[in-house]
């Protein structure tokens, strides 16, 4: 038989890449300032005064500088606030503790490795562990990079497509609001199922903690578990009995009614930001409209609303034909979010309550023998605790 080599885990190239681009950066940081400071510029004020960039096209070449320098510092902080913070402390101290480092390496290097050698002795073997999941750039990291680079570098540019920047990075979170009540529509949702879960969770995590004997310190501190054990008794109270059905009907309107609430009030923020995208770079195309008068953020909100629920009409017959079409846009996202939605929301709460009536009595019932068992465990387990009593023997 041919012997295999043992599985060597690796931290992964992505990570050792990061790694030397921060060492790499805080190099360049380092010269910078030396240079800097070589030349004169002695102060930030001295800096900002050096005209040393000039423009690439119409596009400032300075706003270019910052938007990639932000970039590329938001990618060696990989979106951690930790790093976010330390980064600026670690440009400036990286190549002093390197430098150290190093010199403490060579220093110690024959020891450290006899050391090593001592230590793999008293090893059997070793142990293959699985590599690491590969990093995934999510939408949610590309969408913050975006919001920073608009808001620190792009936001007071005179450039017509600036204004799009907002309407364009709120675009995704108001899909994911119609989405989610879409969603809500076509299943009514809840409090009981996330309360019954999250009783169901601790009860599992208190058995684990009493039956592990590893884990003494815990049982202690477990003690005080009949407050917590109580707040589980209320909920299991409150979705057993007659009234259940009423009070899921309940729950099922309210959490609609907030989302719907929530989607709405979305919907007009993203449309009063294309409006007033369109007041900057088109003003005369919303005079048709005759509503406005300062076109501030508050009143493109109001003129958002007022399109979606049919309060402001169509504009006249001058007006462009994109408004035209703009107004139309708006007013099925209205008609969408209160007419369909609701409908959906009502056939399928009535059609669907009865199946989570049962699936709710059949959850509290296994929550609540699970309660039982549990008080009676931690009652065992803390009688076995206790120091017995030994009576005095009498000569």
């Amino acid at each position: 038989m041919t012997e295999t080599a043992p599985f060597k885990p690796t931290r992964g190239r992505y990570v050792g890449f990061v790694k030397l681009c921060r060492g790499v950066t805080a190099s360049a940081v380092n010269l910078l300032i030396v240079f800097l400071f070589a030349k004169g510029y002695a102060s930030i004020k001295d800096l900002r005064t050096a005209e040393f960039l000039g423009s690439f096209g119409n596009f400032p070449l300075s706003i270019l500088v910052k938007s990639i320098l932000l970039l590329w510092y938001i990618f060696l902080s990989q979106f951690s606030l930790w790093w976010f913070v330390w980064l600026p402390f670690y440009f400036l101290l990286f190549p002093v503790c390197w430098i150290i480092a190093k010199l403490v390496k060579l220093a110690g290097e024959p020891l450290y490795n006899r050391l090593k050698q001592l230590q793999s002795l008293g090893e059997a073997g070793t142990t293959s562990t699985p590599p690491r999941p590969k990093r995934k750039l999510g939408v949610r990291k590309i969408w913050i990079a975006l919001f920073l680079l608009w808001l620190l570098v792009l936001r007071g540019l005179k450039f017509p497509w600036v204004p799009w920047l907002p309407s364009v990075l709120l675009l995704p979170i108001w899909v994911k609001a119609l989405i989610l009540a879409s969603r809500i529509a076509t299943n009514p949702s809840t409090f009981s199922g996330r309360l019954i879960s999250l009783a169901d969770r601790f009860i599992n995590n208190t058995v684990s903690t009493l039956v592990d004997p590893k884990k003494e310190k815990k049982v202690e501190a477990k003690t005080v578990n009949n407050v917590i054990f109580g707040l589980i008794h209320l909920v299991i109270e409150r979705y057993s009995g007659e009234k259940l059905l009423s009070r899921l009907h309940r729950e099922a309107i309210l959490t609609f009614s907030f989302t719907l609430l929530l989607s709405v009030s979305i919907s007009a923020v993203f449309w009063a930001m294309v409006g007033s995208a369109i007041s900057v770079t088109s003003p005369d195309y919303l005079n048709a409209y005759d509503f406005f008068y300062s076109r501030t953020p508050a009143e493109m909100i109001l003129w958002a609303f007022g399109c979606m629920f049919t309060a402001i009409g169509f504009p006249g017959a001058h007006a462009p034909v994109a408004i035209k079409a703009l107004h139309a846009a708006i007013l099925a996202t209205g008609i969408f979010q209160f007419t369909f939605l609701l409908a959906c929301f009502s056939i399928m709460a009535s059609a669907d309550l009865a199946r989570i009536v049962e699936s709710t009595k059949s959850s509290v019932e296994t929550v609540s023998s699970k309660l039982d068992a549990t008080k009676d465990l931690q009652r065992v387990v803390l009688e076995k605790k206790k120091p017995l009593k030994v009576k005095p023997v009498d000569r």
